[in-house]
C-alpha cells in the first residue's frame, strides 16, 4: 500500500511540474545580454540545462551543442527564484547568427523543455577608427592600412599644393 501511495505521489508531483513560457523568440544585439523570466510550477530539486543547434526540431537529440560551443552565453539566475516560482535566464550572443535551442528543466521525476529561437544581430556601428568585421571584432590591421592610405593621399595633396605655390 505504501508503495502504491509513493508512486501516486510521484505522479502528482510530476503532473504539477510546468514551465512557462514553453516557447521563446528572442532577438539580441551582438554582445548584449537579454534576460527572460521563466515560471516553474515546482521548484524542488530543479536542474536547468541548455542545448543548441542551427535548425528547428522537435527532437531534443537534434540540439547537440552547449551554448559556449557555438558562441552563446547562457546564465541561470537561481537567486532570482521569487515567490511566484520564477527563475531568470539570461542570454548573450558572441557571434552573429540564428540559433535554435531547448532549455531543459528537470525536477528528478520529469523533464520539461522550453523551445528557444534566438537571433543575434549586429548593433549600430560606432565610429572608433577601426573597421569592424561581421563578427563584430575590430580588424586593427585593415584599420591601420586605411589610415595610412588616407595619410599618404593627404600628404600628396599638400605637396602638390605647395609646388603649385612655389612655381607662381
Amino acid at each position: 500500500m505504501l508503495l502504491v501511495f509513493s508512486h501516486f505521489l510521484s505522479c502528482v508531483q510530476a503532473y504539477d511540474f510546468s514551465v512557462s513560457p514553453s516557447k521563446l523568440d528572442l532577438e539580441l544585439v551582438l554582445g548584449e545580454e537579454g534576460c527572460k523570466k521563466f515560471i516553474v510550477g515546482v521548484n524542488d530539486n530543479l536542474n536547468v540545462l541548455d542545448k543548441w543547434g542551427y535548425y528547428n526540431s522537435l527532437l531534443v537529440e537534434d540540439y547537440p551543442y552547449f551554448g559556449e560551443k557555438i558562441g552563446l552565453e547562457v546564465n541561470y539566475d537561481f537567486s532570482k527564484f521569487y515567490s511566484d516560482n520564477s527563475i531568470g535566464i539570461c542570454f548573450r550572443g558572441k557571434k552573429l547568427g540564428e540559433y535554435y535551442g531547448v532549455i531543459i528543466f528537470t525536477n528528478g521525476l520529469a523533464n520539461i523543455n522550453s523551445r528557444v529561437h534566438l537571433r543575434v544581430i549586429p548593433g549600430k556601428n560606432r565610429v572608433t577608427g577601426f573597421l569592424v568585421d561581421e563578427s563584430g571584432e575590430k580588424n586593427i590591421w585593415m584599420g591601420g592600412i586605411v589610415t595610412f592610405g588616407l595619410s599618404l593621399i593627404i600628404l600628396a595633396v599638400l605637396i602638390y599644393i605647395r609646388r603649385k605655390r612655389l612655381t607662381k
